[in-house]
């Protein structure tokens, strides 16, 4: 009975790692077909409403569009980000560039000299980076034929750093505060 439960509790990581190894090979494949179809399953016109929260609540809320179309390389597709309506609207076109589709590396171009990092994975586009001091994590997905799009951003000095002792192997670890979330669920509608 003792070599039968040892040899299960042997068996029981074998199975495991073989089960997840299946698992994770059968999930990297699917999302392989969708990472090679990005952006252009993405395609077209979405609108819906930005809603800006802070720590009290609902701040502001605008109109707001993205458009996703091809161009002339077959390497670099345009995007447009559109806020408000009207006379008040703010149109920003950028270009979505692709860097190493094979790792999700792309770039968007600002069109004025910034250039910022973006990374494709699992359905979602993510870009981080820091201007005039804030932190901002941009979070881009298409889900259910709709898109998420959300920033968060806050100071990006520390509020805290805790752990950072070596005698027991723990690293310094940072917390930054979050100031502010934009979300907006948009439609497409052409």
């Amino acid at each position: 009975m003792r070599h039968r439960l040892l040899l299960l509790i042997l068996l029981i990581p074998f199975v495991s790692c073989v089960s997840k190894k299946t698992v994770e090979e059968t999930a990297s494949n699917a999302n392989d077909k969708v990472e090679a179809s990005f952006p252009e399953n993405w395609y077209g016109k979405w609108r819906g409403q930005l809603i800006i929260y802070n720590n009290k609540g609902v701040v502001q809320e605008v109109p707001m569009e993205i458009h996703i179309t091809s161009s002339d390389s077959s390497n670099c597709h345009k995007m447009s980000l559109i806020y408000g309506e009207g006379e008040k609207q703010d149109v920003r076109d950028y270009e979505i560039v692709e860097i190493d589709a094979s790792i999700g590396h792309f770039k968007t171009d600002e069109k004025n000299t910034i250039y910022l990092d973006d990374y494709y994975f699992n359905g979602v586009l993510y870009s981080r980076f820091e201007v005039m001091g804030n932190l901002l994590l941009t979070r881009i997905e298409k889900r259910n034929n709709k898109l998420y799009f959300e920033v968060i951003s806050g100071n990006s000095k520390p509020i805290s750093t805790t752990g950072d002792n070596e005698e027991n192997d723990i690293p310094p670890v940072s917390s930054y505060s979050i100031k502010v979330s934009q979300r907006a669920e948009l439609q497409k509608y052409e």
